[in-house]
């Protein structure tokens, strides 16, 4: 298109040449008659035509991605389609020095999917991306000497890694993402493996990284469901600024490949590793995959090994590394479980299919949010770390709910409401400025203020209002200040409030104090019921349970009720905030909750049948996940399991004590170490 043709100086078959061009410029397909002059050998003139057909000339369109063990530089770039066959490259096919490439194909289509390989030799390097600790000695060369971490060394010509993609788009310009790491080289042996002599399918390419990102989302914990091994964008770790700027899942991927190092043996090369860990790793007739405990035991104490070296590198970029500390945590705690089975096959499953209905999908599924929620939950709240008292992380985070719950009791609700009522009466009072002290001269639950009225403002200093249950348990809400400009809504400062339990006479740890920076006694009224907002933190029986948090309480009953709503939005450290809503009948019947994190929920129901003591049931709707506690502990069942998963009644999997999740179909997954 757009081109003018020409046929100047053409020879005719009969000797004549031509000597006036004729032309055709077009920016329109189609076919258009040449017509030019032409003279004789005898130097006759005449005239001629020819057809010129104008075509739209072939796309361009190609890939790009990223090779990186460690960053790939000067490698060589060739691809295959999904017969085997080599594509012809047109423009591209070197990786920059920061791994990155573009590639354009010289043909107007390409037979996906198809497999992209990098090559090392011509001068190709590769940057040491992990830091062992105690040695410069990081990276063997091959020649017998090593580099540090963040170092470039040659790459030989018989190194390569693989990617592959199961669609290429074809309109001019597309481009088609297809990053190269041992990932995808897994996923690649693993594709070809179930292609077997056939041609390359996508359903085997999808399955192949489905399959991958399920071994990394479990030695990690990491959230990697939903997702593609391209999606994926690849840091380079040893770049601290890159690593600061990774997301949680793309610094998984990048602790996978860097263990290829740390799991690289005396005499063996980079490409011995990726082939022995390929080959060490088989996808079963479910689709989960299969390798020896012992094996993913090797695997995994790398991947501890390479996490905290991407922590590390997290921290100097200035970046929070709390999510990659928790991959270590569940990392390590998966390879015991694997250590423990030794020479036996385990099960490995992929990442669940967003949105699938089979039981044990929705179950995988569901494991993946839960870890996400309470992790980030523990993270958020300072439970994270738990143990050094004999508590575990869920048992903390119980404690730490008991604290906020003790915020909606039934004294507290009542000494909330005293104080209310007795304010809202001296408003009423005080009808000309001036100053009330008030004191209910009641022993048992005393309510006591200062209220001055000032034109139109209303002032509170040194409230406080007791209140004490049948059981003993006493509640003091107090205030240093507050001002109100009508209605009766008081804005406060100094907030406190004190929840002494019966528990003090046998020595227990009697009291929890919660403490806030502000808050209105008396918010709006909503359809009768009043709202009242309390910002600050709340302290439970040790510095761990102390969390800044948001409340929004709603009394939803008639007074005198134990029942109550509220929203709580804890003050998250995390990139993700967290929201923890509560709803029920405290301390009698059955308690409902649910916990946010970023987009995940999870709900649960807490139903005692005596003080820290009952059923707790987890679920995301669908999936079940039940736990006995007795005493505040969580409590294993004959068969050594501290929980069942069901799905509409059916056994799905079970967990037991160290976080380990089996499957009905035999597979096994992690949660977070710590949270049982």
């Amino acid at each position: 298109l757009g081109a003018t043709y020409v046929d100047s100086g053409a020879t005719a078959d009969d000797g004549s040449t031509v000597t006036t061009a004729g032309t055709v410029d077009t920016n329109t397909v189609g076919s258009y008659t040449l017509t030019y002059s032409a003279t004789d050998a005898s130097g006759n003139t005449g005239t001629a035509t020819r057809t010129v057909t104008v075509q739209s000339p072939p796309p361009e369109f190609g890939l790009d991605g990223r090779a990186v063990k460690g960053v790939i530089g000067g490698g060589t770039i060739t691809v295959v389609d999904s017969a085997g066959a080599d594509v012809a490259i047109a423009g591209g096919g070197t990786t920059n020095a920061d791994g990155s490439y573009t590639i354009i194909f010289d043909q107007a289509e390409v037979s996906a999917p198809i497999i992209v390989t990098v090559a090392g030799g011509d001068g190709s390097t590769m940057v040491c991306d992990i830091d062992l600790a105690g040695t410069d000695d990081d990276c063997a060369v091959g020649d017998g000497t090593s580099v540090a971490f963040g170092e470039s060394y040659p790459l030989p010509g018989t190194f390569v890694l693989r990617g592959l993609v199961a669609e290429v788009p074809t309109e001019d310009g597309a481009s088609a993402t297809v990053n190269i790491t041992p990932a995808s080289d897994l996923a690649t042996n693993l594709a070809l493996d179930s292609a077997d002599t056939s041609a390359l399918t996508a359903a085997d390419v999808e399955d192949a990284s489905s399959q991958v990102l399920g071994l990394i989302q479990t030695i990690t914990g990491t959230d990697l469901s939903g997702q593609d091994l391209n999606d994926i964008a690849i840091p380079d770790v040893a770049d601290s600024a890159d690593a600061a700027a990774a997301s949680e899942s793309s610094l998984a991927l990048a602790a996978f490949r860097a263990a290829i190092i740390a799991n690289q043996g005396d005499g063996e090369t980079v490409g011995d590793v990726i082939a022995r860990v390929n080959s060490s790793l088989t996808a079963d007739a479910d689709g989960n995959l299969a390798a020896s405990g012992t094996e993913l035991s090797s695997l995994t104490n790398s991947v501890v090994t390479a996490l905290t070296t991407v922590s590390a590198q997290v921290t100097a970029g200035g970046g929070d590394s709390s999510a990659v500390d928790a991959a270590v945590d569940n990392a390590e705690a998966i390879e015991e479980v694997y250590e423990t089975i030794g020479d036996e096959d385990v099960s490995v499953p992929p990442v669940p299919e967003p949105g699938s209905t089979a039981p044990a999908d929705q179950t995988k599924a569901f494991i993946s949010t839960f870890g996400n929620v309470v992790s980030s939950a523990l993270a958020t709240t300072g439970a994270a770390g738990a143990g050094g008292d004999g508590q575990s992380a869920t048992e903390l985070f119980a404690t730490e709910l008991d604290a906020v719950a003790a915020l909606n009791s039934g004294p507290a609700t009542a000494a909330s409401g005293a104080l209310k009522d007795a304010v809202n009466a001296t408003v009423a009072d005080l009808t000309e400025d001036g100053t009330i002290a008030f004191d209910n001269a009641d022993a048992t639950n005393p309510v006591t203020f200062s209220l001055t009225k000032a034109g139109t403002t209303f002032s509170i200093a040194d409230a406080s209002s007791t209140q004490t249950s049948a059981d003993g348990t006493v509640v003091v809400i107090s205030a240093t200040t507050g001002t109100s400009g009508g209605a009766g809504v008081f804005s406060l400062e100094g907030v406190t409030m004190v929840t002494t339990t019966p528990g003090a006479a046998q020595g227990d740890d009697p009291v929890t104090t919660q403490t806030f920076t502000a808050g209105t006694l008396n918010g709006a009224v909503v359809d009768g019921n009043t709202v009242t907002t309390f910002v600050g933190t709340v302290n439970g029986t040790s510095a761990t349970t102390s969390f800044g948090l948001n409340i929004v309480y709603t009394d939803t009953v008639a007074a005198g009720s134990d029942t109550y709503t509220a929203t709580i939005s804890f003050a998250s450290a995390t990139a993700d905030d967290l929201s923890l809503r509560l709803s029920g009948t405290v301390g009698e019947d059955i308690s409902n909750y649910s916990v946010t994190a970023g987009g995940d929920t999870i709900a649960f129901t807490a139903t005692p049948t005596a003080v820290g003591t009952g059923t707790v049931v987890f679920s995301d709707g669908t999936v079940l996940m039940t736990l006995s506690l007795e005493s505040g502990s969580v409590v294993a069942d004959q068969a050594g399991n501290i929980a069942v998963l069901t799905v509409a009644g059916v056994e799905t999997g079970t967990v037991s004590a160290n976080g380990t999740v089996t499957y009905s179909d035999g597979s096994i997954q992690s949660l977070p170490a710590g949270i049982f």
